[in-house]
């Protein structure tokens, strides 16, 4: 014959429960045992040792489903809060140990709401700074974009300008600087040799002077120019 319980099954899972509410605030992750061994020999089984509460399967399963809790459950919790019916009350409790172990009971419900209520606003406050977090990111992120198009309009803007320069240096190339004039240049830095030294006089007319004005304000034309008069 086995040796008898020092606590039973269900006496133990109700100080399982009780000692989540009480000294856990309804939070299951914080259950350890030597805090509830501790609990348990203080509240009428001083001779149970921890490594026996180990030992048996139904705290930890008790634990593991409480860990399990959700929202929805806190909230089911709260909503359906009971009123104590005073008389039915002292009906069913006319000795003291009962009466003790109903109010024990009851107090021990009362927590549980109250527990349950504190992790809600608890819940409804992260989401709320949540919220408020996601809300300064987003116009954080507004303004970057801003300042993104900003950028984008301002090179937009540049690359449009470089674009017209660029087709005005063609068209001056094109129109003003002319074979002739390109190869003196050449001659000039040795690049080009056996060429004659006279322009054809045709073109002399059409030649670019130091007195001919000049359609572009670019520095690389003025500088060939310069070059020319040097």
């Amino acid at each position: 014959m086995g040796r008898k319980k020092l606590i039973d099954d269900t006496e133990l899972l109700a100080k399982v429960g009780e000692f989540v509410v009480r000294r856990c605030d309804g939070d299951a992750e914080r259950f350890r045992i030597p805090e509830f061994g501790d609990y348990l020999r203080q509240n009428g089984y001083p001779q149970i040792p921890d490594h026996l509460i180990r030992r048996r399967k139904i705290v930890s399963d008790k634990i593991a489903s409480l860990k399990q809790s959700t929202s929805a459950e806190d909230q089911a919790v709260v909503t359906t809060f009971k009123n104590l019916d005073v008389e039915s009350f002292l009906e069913k409790n006319h000795s003291q140990a009962a009466l003790k172990r109903s109010l024990v009971e009851r107090d021990t419900y009362y927590k549980t709401v109250c527990d349950s209520a504190l992790r809600l606003v608890r819940e409804g406050r992260t989401l709320i700074d949540t919220n408020e977090q996601q809300v300064v990111q987003l116009t954080n992120f507004k303004h970057k974009n801003e300042e993104l198009n900003a950028q984008i309009t301002k090179q937009q803007g540049e690359i449009k300008s470089l674009n017209e320069e660029n087709s005005k240096l063609r068209a001056i190339i094109a129109d003003d600087v002319y074979p002739e004039i390109a190869n003196e240049l050449l001659k000039s830095a040795g690049l080009l040799k056996n060429t004659p030294d006279i322009i054809k006089p045709e073109t002399m007319t059409q030649i670019i002077t130091a007195d001919t004005p000049i359609k572009s304000e670019s520095k690389v034309i003025q500088g060939l120019f310069d070059k020319l008069e040097d």
